[in-house]
């Protein structure tokens, strides 16, 4: 869930830098405060994405077994 709305939060961040570019303002953004965002939807989703693996792993390791 947390991923998800960092995830978001990025989203709107780019948008709005691109929107405000196209208007001809800057719009500062902060690199660390990206840099967290960013590295909370990459923790979240390399987990996510790691759990599915190994489990998929285990599943075809049992069935290998069984049988």
């Amino acid at each position: 869930m947390v991923g998800f709305l960092a995830f978001i939060m990025m989203m709107v961040t780019l948008i709005t830098d691109v929107v405000t570019g196209v208007m001809g303002k800057e719009m500062p953004i902060h690199q660390f405060i990206f840099d967290g965002f960013m590295i909370i939807v990459l923790g979240a989703f390399g987990i996510a994405s790691i759990d599915k693996w190994i489990n998929k792993t285990k599943n075809n390791e049992q069935e290998g077994t069984e049988g």
